[in-house]
């Protein structure tokens, strides 16, 4: 049976414009003119996340990481005041009981929102697993999909061709090809009409989801002269 990656907490949810305005307003609080528009963010996500944006701006190595600070407390802000729901296709895919024994990983640029939608998720199942959390262990030194795709994958013991990848992104569909995984778009999935194993009991003591454990993704040490 494949093991499953879902990349990228785009691929939960669409946190496009909440990225946006957190980006514009963080630049503003470090006094830098800029200024993000809908069509320049998916322009730019296409190819890279927001942390590897933020990382390649001009400027000092504590300007960026004052801006990136900024940026993950004015977005982890704003998440906390709005309603944001997981893509019924992926519920549909995580939720499914004969699945619940296929090995999962979630890759997270945002630990602690994707960890949120996924406990949000498992509240509608009897799921009390879910899968690992492959997490950055520093926002300023981003490792790239690539690295946290195989990452993901060694947390799960699977070899990369046993390894189904989730996407919203064309970036981390390349990437998830170039290890030899079998990447698909969400958009592409079709959500159930009725999730198989759930609930029909309102009153039913719901179980919170477990994230099994969380794997820290880090940028390798540059080799030195």
């Amino acid at each position: 049976m494949k093991a499953l990656i879902i990349c990228s907490v785009d691929a939960l949810c669409d946190v496009s414009a909440l990225e946006r305005d957190a980006f514009n307003r963080a630049c503003a609080v470090n006094g830098m003119p800029a200024l993000l528009t809908s069509q320049d963010h998916a322009r730019i996500v296409a190819q890279m996340t927001m942390l590897e944006l933020l990382n390649d701006l001009p400027g000092s190595t504590g300007q960026r990481q004052s801006l990136i600070e900024s940026y993950l407390e004015i977005l982890n802000d704003m998440i906390w005041g709005v309603s944001i729901r997981a893509r019924n296709s992926i519920l549909s895919t995580l939720l499914d009981p004969e699945a619940y024994m296929r090995p999962t990983a979630f890759v997270a640029e945002y630990p602690t929102l994707t960890t949120n939608l996924i406990r949000s998720a498992a509240l509608l199942t009897n799921a009390t697993k879910l899968g690992h959390l492959t997490a950055l262990s520093d926002p300023i030194n981003v490792p790239g999909c690539t690295a946290s795709l195989a990452t993901a994958a060694a947390s799960l013991n699977v070899a990369h061709h046993d390894v189904d990848v989730l996407v919203a992104h064309q970036r981390d569909f390349d990437a998830a090809r170039s290890l030899g995984m079998q990447p698909r778009f969400v958009e592409d999935l079709r959500p159930v009409a009725k999730l198989k194993g759930r609930r029909h009991d309102p009153d039913a003591p719901m179980p919170a989801a477990a994230i099994v454990d969380s794997v820290p993704c880090s940028q390798p040490v540059p080799a030195t002269a």
